[in-house]
């Protein structure tokens, strides 16, 4: 047997146990008038309870065991059988128990001394504080809510459109929390009129949709963590997958066990970096001139996989002769009284044959196929002059190109990974666009160890964005209905239905998630309430705009769950002077984050802030039930360990509470078209159960 570390361990305590053994059964004389005495400890976790959650930190979503003895959670440690982390944790999943808990001086463990655990109220130009009950804080916050809806509404636009929408109420939802809670939030946000909507996924992984989605129509990971081991080339770019997502770095190196190579594209040395079979460094920023070299090498050097890029693809498809690019822009460019370029799309079209099919030359030399197109445009980047954009050494890069475009043989697989180093940028979406090119032109789509793997950053950042907690989309990743486009459902669904393909049901889809809304008030006759939806304008309502809109006075009232743009935000200090001009502000959150503190801010008086704070106190992950999907898509259940402490209580159960405490507000005295509001199908049990949400 080969003797490694592991082994000479388990051999080295193997034979430490024996010799104990050995010498509890009496098997070893003691010598005279000595006392054997038996020091083993007992388990802590030995008569606890086991209940499974799900790591609340980054989006790889390993398992974890929570040890409950007598309602008091005992200790942590990954769960062996889930198929992700396999029992391993990294060093932030190792901690989930201090995030409830930490240890007094004698050893015991207490309650976090820095959860909130009771509701906090801060007056207007209030320097301090207040406690105060769940009851009047709902209804206080339910007040503020109709009020400020009720003297902003806007029932029609200026084009006599029905809009049914409040632009002076906002909301921020979150990634931490779970995917029914964030439906919810997303449901009672449109009932109010809510144009205002997003959460952190804008920041993060906002230019990943649109680059994955037009090739492979999804924005997510095409493959998975644990599929990282059947590949032949791993490259990461725009990441640091050993720090930010660790137990994924784990199934990387199993593909490095079996002779596969590790490729690091990063500006920096990263811990990532450090350990890959070969790091090329590049400037911040020109992430599309690298992977356009690459493409370009792969054409040149018929490294693509013609198979797949013939039978797969859209390259033989003949587009029309007028089409064309030239000195930076593509046919149809029409510069603007600004400066800036639209386009006339016109020539951007595939040939058609009277029938209307598109018209294809399958030897791929036809000067306006898809594939002579591409080897043009990308002829310009050559190895030189990628080195000189990029700084990537020529040799180095070279190198890079040559082992990455190996995977384009049939048998072999190429995976690329990546993360805020891709899509932070004004070019977000070309990089990420250029990633899916160089795959498909490889074929590394579809296989084992194959794939475009964005790596989110949140437990579940890609559920809460499925959860539709985004401006410009609802449920079932279909377009947010907007004034100009959409004023009718007979508006909407001739314009966002293709005549083909599976979004060909999208009057389908859109029908049955106004039902889910609105129950059985969804008739054929009102348009299933179509009308009920607040529809959106032309502006920014995104997380970048609603700051703006709250710095200009427009947005009133923000209700911010489970996130931190004081923090965590562009422009962080601009938006925290905005935060001033709020008339109040909601915050849900396990700690006295910075966002719902802003006005104790260093060298701020808070005597000059009239912003009114609510600081609701949450449950915890493993406090709380219901799902989470992970970046490769996994919707997994995590369970309830324990009671949260105090006051706090779970997202559900705050978000269900406050939609009755509006409603009753309303029931009291009736506002603006509260229809949309009290005719909601809201119908989850006296306590919301998650299921019910699960299964709507």
């Amino acid at each position: 047997m080969k003797l490694t570390r592991r082994n000479f361990l388990k051999l080295s305590g193997l034979a430490a146990l024996s010799g104990t053994l050995a010498a509890k059964l009496g098997c070893t004389p003691a010598e005279p008038g000595e006392h054997v005495v038996d020091d083993a400890e007992e388990l802590r976790i030995q008569y606890a309870e086991t209940v499974t959650t799900i790591c609340p930190f980054c989006g790889v979503g390993c398992g974890i065991l929570c040890f409950v003895e007598d309602g008091k959670l005992v200790g942590t440690e990954g769960d062996g059988d889930h198929p992700i982390n396999e029992g391993s944790l990294c060093s932030k999943g190792s901690a989930l128990f201090n995030m409830a808990h930490v240890y007094a001086e004698k050893g015991e463990a207490v309650t976090n001394p820095g959860r909130v655990t009771q509701v906090l109220y801060r007056a207007p130009k209030a320097a301090d504080w207040e406690v105060k009950d769940w009851d009047w804080a709902l209804e206080t916050i339910a007040r503020r809510i109709k009020d400020t809806r009720d003297k902003y509404f806007e029932k029609t636009d200026e084009n006599g459109v029905t809009v049914n929408r409040c632009k002076a109420l906002s909301w921020l939802g979150s990634a931490m929390c779970n995917n029914e809670e964030n439906y919810l939030f997303h449901k009672f946000a449109r009932g109010l009129g809510i144009i205002n909507m997003d959460h952190c996924a804008r920041l993060c992984h906002s230019s990943t949709v649109p680059g994955l989605a037009n090739t492979f129509g999804r924005g997510a990971m095409t493959n998975h963590w644990i599929d990282f081991q059947h590949a032949d080339v791993v490259m990461n770019i725009g990441g640091n997958t050993a720090e930010m997502h660790p137990l994924s770095m784990r199934w990387i190196q199993k593909a490095r066990d079996k002779g596969g190579k590790l490729i690091v594209v990063d500006p920096r040395v990263s811990r990532t970096a450090a350990v890959a079979d070969l790091y090329a460094p590049l400037r911040p920023g020109t992430n599309v001139a690298f992977l356009s070299g690459l493409i370009n090498y792969a054409l040149e050097n018929e490294l693509y996989h013609k198979e797949y890029v013939l039978n797969y693809t859209n390259a033989s498809s003949l587009i029309n002769p007028e089409f064309g690019f030239s000195d930076g822009l593509f046919t149809g460019a029409v510069k603007q009284p600004d400066g800036q370029v639209k386009y006339d799309k016109s020539t951007w079209a595939y040939q058609r044959d009277a029938e209307g099919n598109i018209l294809k030359d399958e030897t791929l030399q036809d000067p306006n196929c898809v594939f002579q197109l591409m080897k043009k445009h990308y002829s310009r980047y050559d190895i030189k002059t990628v080195s000189e954009i990029t700084g990537c050494p020529e040799e180095k890069y070279e190198q890079v190109a040559e082992l990455y475009c190996s995977t384009g043989k049939p048998g072999k697989a190429g995976t690329i990974s990546y993360a805020m180093g891709q899509t932070q940028f004004t070019c977000g979406v070309s990089n990420v666009r250029s990633t899916a090119i160089l795959q498909t032109l490889l074929g590394n789509m579809g296989i084992a160890g194959g794939g475009v793997n964005a790596q989110r950053g949140q437990s579940n950042v890609q559920g809460s964005t499925d959860m539709a907690m985004l401006y410009h989309i609802i449920p079932g990743y279909l377009n947010v209905p907007r004034a100009a486009l959409h004023p009718t459902l007979k508006d909407y669904n001739e314009k966002e239905t293709p005549a083909t393909s599976y979004w060909s049901n999208k009057p389908k889809f859109l029908i049955s998630l106004l039902k889910a809304y609105w129950g059985e008030h969804a008739t054929a006759d009102n348009d299933f309430c179509y009308d009920y939806w607040p529809k959106m304008d032309q502006k920014d309502r995104s997380h970048i705009g609603m700051f703006k809109y709250i710095g200009d006075g427009e947005i009133k009232g923000m209700i911010n769950w489970a996130d931190n743009p004081a923090v965590s935000g562009p422009s962080a200090s601009a938006k925290r002077k905005y935060m001033a001009k709020l008339d109040w502000l909601v915050a849900v959150d396990l700690f006295e984050c910075e966002t719902a503190a802003f006005w104790k801010e260093p060298g701020v008086n808070p005597a000059e802030i009239d912003t009114e704070v609510f600081l609701l106190p949450a449950a915890l992950h493993i406090e709380r039930e219901g799902t989470l999907s992970n970046s490769g898509r996994w919707i997994q259940w995590r369970y309830k360990a324990v009671e949260a402490p105090g006051d706090c209580k779970s997202d559900l159960w705050i978000v269900d509470r406050l939609y009755r405490a509006v409603c009753k507000a309303y029931e009291a005295d009736s506002g603006p078209f509260a229809d949309p509001i009290l005719k909601m199908n809201w119908n989850y049990g006296e306590d919301a159960d998650p299921a019910d949400v699960a299964m709507e």
